[in-house]
């Protein structure tokens, strides 16, 4: 039987619950190591993410990611996750600011698999499509 990414994933985060940072370092040293005497190592890059996922579901954290043509001043920043929070029921957002010069104004927000477009362009393109029919 071939174990998937998400099944290591999953061990990892079952392994590592409730440990203090020095049992988890123990525990990510064995794991690796495991990895590699089965021969799996090539899936590390998968797992980490896999993992990632899983500890943020079981922690309450909600990754968001905010496109704007400029870096968002703290108060917008502050703003922006409390909202989040509120939306997902989150205990904590990591909210990263990607800067693209191609958004002329507004932001397009994504969090998981959900993307707002509240850019100029957006709100533009749907203008145009709802007048267009």
């Amino acid at each position: 039987m071939k174990i998937t990414a998400k099944q290591y994933a999953r061990t990892l985060t079952d392994l590592t619950e409730g440990k203090s940072q020095s049992e988890v370092d123990g525990v990510v040293a064995s794991f690796v190591e495991a990895l590699f005497k089965n021969g799996h190592l090539k899936l590390n890059p998968k797992i980490i993410d896999q993992f990632g996922m899983m500890w943020n579901t079981r922690h309450g954290v909600i990754e968001a990611e905010v496109t704007t043509k400029e870096i968002m001043e703290s108060s917008i920043k502050e703003e922006m996750i409390k909202h989040i929070m509120k939306k997902y029921s989150a205990k904590e957002v990591v909210l990263k600011n990607k800067i693209d010069a191609k958004v002329l104004g507004g932001m397009i927000i994504k969090v998981g698999d959900e993307v707002l477009d509240g850019s100029v362009a957006g709100q533009l393109s749907r203008l145009k499509n709802s007048l267009e029919k």
